[in-house]
């Protein structure tokens, strides 16, 4: 029925197990693909803890049930109703298998967890989870797709407090990775780097610091460390959750930028996740708080505010339907009508007004991280688009992501006082 597929490129487990009988499938990215006649689902674990995990297109029917509330006998039998049998000892088997890979909740899962979780907390340091894989781990060769650094020089004050990068394979879209690197301001003008990255797992809490530099092919991207201890006393839960940087790639692409942009001369970064319950009324309170922390510690100082997402994900190769020219249309017009709201000046209440809306491709993923960076920019600032491109969908289903690349530049007459709160 299913079975590990090696070429195929909930943060902290339930504290309440499901029974062996009644198994339950982790959170997972579902996509679809093709190879020659078969039809596959693909799981993809957010968090890098599992291997992808193939399964017959037809057996998907089977995944929607383990969700802890059924039991083998009753996921049989609910199959049944929708005329698809499947015997027992296949699908023991199949589920067997999943448990292997450690895609059930269960405690299987929780000693990998627990594992790496540990492993993570020790290091000194967040290694570079997808080098080699996403991007080129050769330095000489990452640094060609990515071009050559500003100079050392002096450089005049362009005015640059914020950006918006994405975070696709640097190989997808090499001229907006590097005309960004060339908008980015002067680093010695600059007290410290607050990087938000987008956060494709499921953590609980809508935001999550670590206090580790990132490792790159390029060099080792410092952390302000005096900046992320101050921020981390004020909201003590911000750092619970920093397991979540393991396997993010949004925060590690921009480490990488960082590093071919500023070299040695990198300020230290305060690299925080963003993840969906920032937009919910689950996070509010803790959003909340963290925005009123961050103004009080860095509304007087000189910071660039990094910020890692990207517009529409549409298609099968994201779990959508079928591409047609209509439905493109409408996200194209969602996508123009983000981009608008950025590059007004009272960008929050117009992001937060645009993102909101439902939309028949889903939400923005990186919905939250915008909504978030919003209200921290501050006021006056003006958003520039720099760059927009629309690239397929890495791997075989087909689908496509719209990503751009943007400046916010504070006006000389704005000063660098008070924050956007919609």
């Amino acid at each position: 029925m299913g079975q590990a597929s090696s070429d195929e490129v909930d943060v902290a487990p339930a504290e309440a197990p499901p029974t062996e009988e009644k198994p339950q499938l982790r959170s997972a990215e579902r996509c679809r693909v093709t190879r020659g006649d078969e039809e596959l689902v693909v799981l993809r674990d957010p968090v890098g803890l599992a291997e992808p995990f193939a399964v017959d297109a037809d057996f998907s029917p089977v995944l929607d049930l383990l969700d802890g509330q059924h039991s083998m006998a009753q996921i049989r039998q609910s199959l049944r109703f929708r005329g698809f049998e499947v015997e027992q000892p296949d699908l023991e088997s199949f589920v067997a298998s999943l448990q292997a890979a450690a895609w059930l909740d269960d405690e299987t899962f929780r000693a990998r967890w627990r594992e790496a979780h540990d492993e993570f907390c020790r290091a000194s340091i967040r290694p570079a989870a997808h080098a080699g894989v996403v991007y080129a781990d050769d330095p000489a060769e990452l640094a060609r797709v990515l071009g050559p650094p500003p100079s050392l020089g002096p450089r005049a004050d362009n005015g640059v407090v914020g950006v918006v990068c994405p975070y696709q394979p640097f190989e997808a879209a090499p001229q907006l990775y590097r005309r960004l690197i060339h908008t980015l301001p002067d680093p010695r003008g600059l007290e410290a780097i607050v990087v938000i990255g987008t956060d494709l797992g499921r953590g609980r809490l809508p935001l999550a610091l670590s206090n580790k530099p990132y490792e790159t092919p390029l060099g080792v991207v410092p952390v302000a460390a005096e900046v992320s201890r101050a921020l981390a006393t004020r909201c003590p839960w911000i750092e619970r959750e920093q397991w979540r940087h393991r396997a993010a790639l949004s925060t590690e692409i921009a480490a990488v930028v960082l590093a071919q942009a500023y070299g040695r001369e990198c300020p230290g970064v305060v690299p925080l996740l963003c993840g969906r319950t920032a937009a919910s009324d689950d996070g509010e309170s803790e959003t909340e708080a963290f925005l009123a922390a961050a103004e009080a510690l860095l509304g007087s100082m000189r910071v660039l505010w990094f910020v890692v997402a990207e517009l529409s994900h549409v298609g099968p190769a994201f779990g959508g339907g079928r591409l047609t020219p209509e439905l493109l249309e409408r996200v194209h017009d969602r996508d123009r009508e983000v981009i608008a709201a950025c590059s007004g000046d009272v960008v929050a209440r117009r992001v937060v007004k645009a993102l909101d809306r439902a939309h028949e491709a889903g939400p923005l993923s990186s919905a939250p991280t915008l909504n978030v960076a919003a209200q921290l920019l501050p006021v006056g600032c003006r958003g520039e688009l720099l760059d927009l491109a629309r690239i397929p969908a890495v791997g075989e289903a087909p689908g496509e992501v719209t990503i751009a690349t943007l400046a916010f530049r504070q006006r000389p007459s704005a000063g660098n006082g008070g924050r956007h709160r919609a």
